[in-house]
């Protein structure tokens, strides 16, 4: 079984080849350590691209807008993949509002998602938020139809009802990707508290691995003929005997060809066809190739026998020189013949597209928290209640903004910044070192936004400036851009100097930063940056 680890080493080599499919994600967390797993998974189906992440936790900002930065990609793929911890601002209880009220925002996050799928002609991939860990009863909640559990359910098939039946709309599920690593092996709380990474590279992986074949099913034709390698499987043993039978039968229930291939004798092999598939073998066999050819000969007769294209070939083997010849025509199977069903099944090999039907499963429909169709980013924002209250820092608070520096990578401006540095600028009379909580009806973020502040004479010099990720997009940098030149107007400042350094990760800083470099109209202050090395 391939490793997260060789997956990740694999991953410099396959992002250098040219990419057939632009995939965005977009997630209320960070999914960052997905894109190794995504991006070879893809490669080796033959559907080679490079993943792009999007902004943090701006769903529905980046969906709402069509000359945001996702947008501008003209994403073939729209990854979405939202957590109930972060829409959630507290977890359900007795007492708590329905399972209606908390199923909204992520139904308009979901309505929006589709809207911009819609609009720019993409294919949606929506991952099913997992269960929140957190249960307020403890072990009672699994019998509370108020608990976490039960409300996340009924969230959950909410989603599946709105988004399933759409054209060109898939639905991944990161419960069942936690379910498969199991709970205990799945979350990383020290990392989440760093990074706001919340799941370890197993979960990762597992997600990458139901989107690829996701992705699949949507472009790459359907591998609809499973060759049984007879020399490794069944020549001389009875190993598989109680295992292949079912993987065959569920093969041809999703409407797989199956034939045999070999180089052993007929009469050896006919025992051990009736001892492994029983004597209604021929019900599961469309076509038995056994010769001394290559196997590549072998494999052109069966595709030409079955109607199908060579990329539609799978061969079923427990040889590993075999397995390396095929590549990703084969599946090596494990030496356990238990392991086989899951085998076949992790491979994607029973995919297959459910049938169209009525969404009547008589499921509640919940009205979404606002009409997404209509709605203008700033207009989501304005309806979130951002809410920014400033507090000047004090010789307590250095601890909090040493690690605010150490968190805030995008919207910072770089520089080194020292815990002693740090004391002396906030006893300094000339200089300020202004905090802000934020805090909307989703969640309190706790400290937000930090910057520092110098007066001298006409000129106000900020060299700290940071904005968190978990607050962009909702309009905290354009508070502190205004608490800032307020400020400065107040000390009698004409002009705002940014100090920066080019860190390579800060370019959204500095972007925003380039756009505001102008007189402001309501102030007279003018702007400009200042590069350091």
């Amino acid at each position: 079984m391939t490793t997260t680890a060789e997956l990740r080493r694999r991953w410099p080599a396959v992002r250098r080849e040219p990419a057939v499919l632009t995939v965005a994600m977009l997630a209320s967390y960070t999914v960052d350590p997905i894109v190794p797993y995504l991006g070879v998974g893809l490669h080796d189906v033959g559907l080679t691209a490079a993943p792009t992440v999007g902004p943090f936790n701006q769903i529905v900002q980046q969906c709402l807008d069509d000359d945001g930065e996702v947008a501008r990609l003209a994403p073939d793929v729209l990854v979405v993949a939202p957590r109930f911890e972060e829409l959630w601002s507290r977890a359900p209880l007795a007492g708590s509002p329905d399972p209606e009220t908390y199923a909204r925002d992520l139904l308009f996050l979901a309505d929006t998602a589709l809207g911009a799928a819609e609009r720019w002609r993409s294919c949606l991939v929506f991952v099913l938020p997992a269960v929140p860990e957190t249960r307020p009863y403890g072990v009672a909640d699994h019998g509370s139809p108020h608990g976490a559990e039960a409300v996340a359910a009924t969230v959950r098939q909410a989603l599946r009802r709105r988004l399933s039946g759409h054209p060109n709309v898939y639905l991944a599920d990161c419960e069942a990707a936690v379910r498969t690593v199991g709970s205990r092996h799945a979350h990383h709380p020290a990392l989440f508290r760093f990074a706001k990474v919340p799941y370890t590279d197993d979960v990762f992986a597992e997600l990458a691995g139901q989107i690829t074949r996701l992705l699949r099913l949507r472009y790459a034709p359907p591998r609809s003929g499973i060759v049984i390698d007879a020399d490794s499987l069944l020549a001389g043993t009875e190993a598989g005997s109680e295992s292949l039978q079912p993987v065959l039968t569920e093969l041809r229930r999703t409407g797989a060809r199956v034939a045999l291939r070999g180089t052993v004798d007929r009469g050896e092999l006919w025992a051990a066809v009736r001892s492994a598939l029983s004597d209604d073998w021929m019900e599961l066999v469309d076509d038995v190739v056994l010769d001394e050819r290559p196997v590549e000969e072998q494999l052109r007769d069966v595709a030409s026998v079955l109607g199908l294209a060579a990329e539609q070939m799978v061969v079923l083997t427990a040889a590993e020189p075999l397995a390396r010849q095929l590549a990703s025509r084969a599946l090596r199977l494990a030496d356990s013949t238990d392991l086989w069903p899951a085998q076949v099944a992790a491979a994607g090999l029973y995919d297959s597209l459910p049938p169209a039907v009525d969404n009547q499963d008589g499921g509640m429909e919940i009205a979404a928290a606002q009409p997404s169709r209509s709605l203008s980013v700033e207009e989501y924002i304005a309806g979130l209640d951002v809410r920014v209250q400033w507090r000047a820092a004090d010789q307590e608070a250095v601890p909090e903004v040493l690690e605010m520096l150490l968190r805030t990578k995008d919207f910072a401006l770089g520089g080194t910044h020292t815990e002693q540095a740090l004391g002396e600028a906030i006893a300094d009379r000339s200089t300020e070192i202004l905090l802000a909580d934020v805090r909307d009806r989703l969640g309190d973020y706790g400290l937000g936004a930090a910057v520092r502040l110098r007066y001298d004479g006409r000129e106000c010099v900020v060299d700290l400036l940071l904005v968190s990720c978990p607050v962009l997009g909702k309009g905290v940098e354009d508070e502190v851009m205004s608490r800032i030149l307020r400020l400065a107007a107040d000390h009698g400042c004409q002009r705002v100097t940014f100090r920066y350094m080019d860190t390579g990760r800060n370019g959204l800083v500095l972007s925003y930063l380039r756009e505001k470099i102008s007189a402001d109209p309501a102030s007279g202050i003018t702007v400009r940056m200042e590069r350091h090395v």
